[in-house]
């Protein structure tokens, strides 16, 4: 901008005069009039409105409200992650277990019994001659030594007994007295499975009667062929009368009943016995009463044993339509395992209406055995040990609920997904840099909704500044551990010192942690929405602002001619500043003739024209401003400074440092900014000088 054109005497007097002038009323000789006059150069005249704050743009928004004060707002999104559906009881480990069929019951074999021992054999037919004869008496006698094999038992060919009893029965259908006594000798006829045992009659046995005596068997391994031996003596007819027949007989009879025996090749009828076992539930989580959403139960039976059986297992513990779960095996000789897998969907586990954990799962299994006369083996005996047993292995899936009340034992963690939302305070204006802005209170305003049990929040936030390159220059972050529930869905995080780093973007995330009784669904989950409404408050360490840019004043060649020429008595610098914002500092109008000394770092050095205080506002009660401070600009530039109007372009920048706002009386150092707030700086160079008609005449003249 040029002040000054080259022009003609004439056309400088007239500037001179219309400046303002003065001639001498009596020239001290005859020289040429002299006189002295004045002009200005205008340097700065720039407001720096804090409103500009309000032109940021992204995904923040900085407003000023009603008071002017400024805000800046964040929001993001929680993003909704589900507890009840992931809520589970652990898989267990398989667990087996086996009953032994114990104790085999065998139905009774019948009774067996011996040829008829003839009277003629009994007394070596001594009487053979005699039959029909009716004899006075017949005298005492030593009976022979009789072996008859018993009717061999269709039933069994072999058992160990552990409970029963055999019966022997002799009838006596003689004339005569048996025993004196009796002892009678059983036997097996099997070398391979030896058995003796004797058993004596001490009473006689009178004619047309019958004795019996009971034999435990415990312990006895039988077969069923046997024989017995008969002995003893006889008290012949005992006095009394007697007709000889020798035809009259005597039987011995064997009977078996109440067998219970461990082991056998016998036929085996139904049998049946329970085993019982139960398998404790993740200690992590004790459940009074859930829905069953997914998850399931296998179960893996294997039988030992030589017959057919029928196994149902149930479990009282998982009830579906009121009804227990229930499932039936056939185990057969030649499929004698077999794996179910029991989808256990919509059963209910526990009670829901109790108070009670739930300690362990039982599984109670009932076996029925299919009588060998009818099962799917054609043969009807089977060989079969008390040992023989029924396995079954069972194995329980991870369990996820569709309903769950219990007790949260071991904290269960659920990962929250994470939000990254970016802040976009890059842009602020000139001057306003991040590195002295802070905010004393910011809050992040979590609000949930979904919850229906408590659940403790373990939030991370991460704020992270990052250089035009894509550097990371600065991270801060923060944890916070909080526990919401549906009384209490809404908190607050501070986080001032998180925003105050003027984050490109914050992240955050963590994890969702629920313990403790707790009684929830699968629409449980957790979403919501993270909110800031933070006043900008300035903390300020040591910064130079800005006020407007470069100016650059352009000076003719005539102003520069007189500065030249040594004309210029003086140069003052006039002015004011007005302001109105709560900051102090100085106020400082640099000037210089090359435009690279306001290059940071300065080239070359720059001038300090003006260095004032600056002015400090009258501040009402609550804080605002009632009144601008005013300050006047009135400085006599030094001579040595005229050196900068000898150049042809002069640039002025203008710029206020701002003191510390940490002081005795404000030892945090915070300051609030309001919309209102501003700074203007207004300044000219006043240029006194002596104008010599005569050298401008003589001038003129060449």
């Amino acid at each position: 901008m040029r002040l000054l054109r080259a022009m003609s005497i004439s056309g400088l007097l007239v500037v001179i005069f219309s400046l303002g002038c003065s001639l001498p009323s009596k020239p001290e000789s005859p020289k040429g009039p002299k006189w002295d006059t004045k002009f200005t150069i205008p340097l700065a005249d720039y407001t720096y409105e804090f409103s500009e704050l309000e032109e940021i743009d992204g995904d923040s928004t900085l407003y000023a409200d009603e008071e002017g004060i400024f805000h800046i707002t964040y929001k993001d999104t929680l993003e909704r992650f589900d507890i009840g559906t992931k809520l589970k009881v652990d898989s267990s480990p398989p667990m087996t277990f086996s009953e032994k069929i114990g104790d085999i019951a065998i139905d009774s074999p019948g009774i067996q019994e011996t040829p008829k021992i003839t009277f003629n054999e009994l007394t070596l037919g001594k009487f053979s001659g005699f039959h029909g004869v009716q004899l006075d008496s017949i005298p005492s006698l030593q009976l022979p030594k009789i072996k008859k094999d018993l009717s061999t038992f269709e039933d069994f060919e072999s058992v160990t007994v552990k409970e029963g009893t055999l019966e022997l029965t002799v009838e006596n259908n003689t004339i005569i007295y048996l025993g004196s006594p009796l002892k009678i000798t059983l036997e097996s006829r099997r070398p391979d499975i030896p058995f003796t045992q004797v058993i004596e009659f001490q009473n006689p046995i009178p004619p047309r009667e019958k004795q019996k005596k009971v034999l435990d068997l415990s312990g006895f391994t039988l077969c069923n062929q046997m024989r017995v031996l008969l002995e003893g003596g006889s008290l012949g007819s005992n006095g009394k009368r007697a007709t000889i027949d020798v035809n009259s007989y005597v039987t011995v009879g064997a009977s078996i009943s109440g067998l219970k025996v461990l082991q056998a090749r016998a036929k085996i009828p139904r049998q049946q016995f329970q085993m019982s076992d139960a398998s404790e539930l993740d200690e992590k989580v004790e459940v009074i009463g859930a829905t069953i959403k997914s998850g399931g139960i296998a179960i893996d039976l294997r039988s030992r044993l030589p017959v057919d059986a029928d196994v149902t297992v149930e479990i009282p513990a998982l009830v579906r339509e009121r009804s227990p779960l229930q499932k039936c095996f056939e185990l057969r000789i030649n499929r004698p395992r077999q794996l179910e897998y029991i989808d256990l969907g919509n059963y209910k586990i526990g009670e829901p209406e109790g108070e009670t954990p739930l300690e362990n799962l039982e599984y109670h299994l009932d076996v029925v055995t299919v009588d060998t006369e009818e099962d799917s083996d054609p043969d009807p005996f089977a060989t079969i040990s008390c040992e023989d047993f029924v396995e079954a292995t069972i194995t329980v899936d991870t369990l996820k609920f569709s309903h769950f009340k219990g007790n949260i034992v071991e904290a269960q963690e659920f990962e929250i997904p994470r939000t990254k939302q970016g802040i976009s305070l890059e842009d602020l204006p000139k001057g306003l840099e991040r590195d002295w802005i802070a905010f004393k209170d910011a809050n992040f305003l979590v609000k949930t909704k979904g919850i229906d049990t408590p659940v403790t929040l373990d939030l991370l936030i991460v704020a992270e500044r990052f250089d035009e390159n894509g550097v990371l220059e600065e991270r801060s972050e923060k944890r916070e551990i909080i526990t919401i529930s549906k009384e209490t869905p809404d908190f607050l995080i501070e986080v001032g010192d998180i925003i105050s780093i003027m984050p490109d973007s914050v992240e955050i995330s963590g994890t969702a942690t629920i313990q403790g009784e707790v009684d929830i669904t699968d629409e449980s989950y957790v979403e919501g929405t993270v909110e800031m409404d933070a006043s900008l408050t300035v903390r300020v360490k040591y910064s130079v602002m800005e006020v407007g840019g470069l100016s650059e004043q352009e000076i003719s060649e005539n102003v520069r001619e007189i500065f030249d020429n040594k004309e210029v008595k003086n140069v003052n610098l006039i002015g004011e500043v007005e302001n109105h914002n709560p900051l102090s500092g100085e106020v400082l109008i640099l000037a210089s003739s090359d435009s690279t000394a306001f290059s940071s770092p300065p080239l070359v050095e720059a001038d300090t024209l003006v260095n004032l205080q600056l002015p400090q506002p009258i501040f009402n009660a609550d804080g605002s401003i009632a009144q601008s401070g005013y300050g006047p600009i009135l400085v006599e530039l030094d001579t040595t400074k005229f050196d900068l109007f000898r150049n042809p372009v002069v640039y002025v920048k203008t710029q206020v440092v701002l003191d510390s706002t940490t002081t005795e009386q404000n030892p945090q150092g915070w300051v609030s900014l309001r919309n209102t707030d501003y700074i203007h700086v207004k300044a000219r160079a006043e240029i006194e000088l002596t104008v010599d008609l005569e050298r401008l005449t003589e001038e003129e003249s060449e």
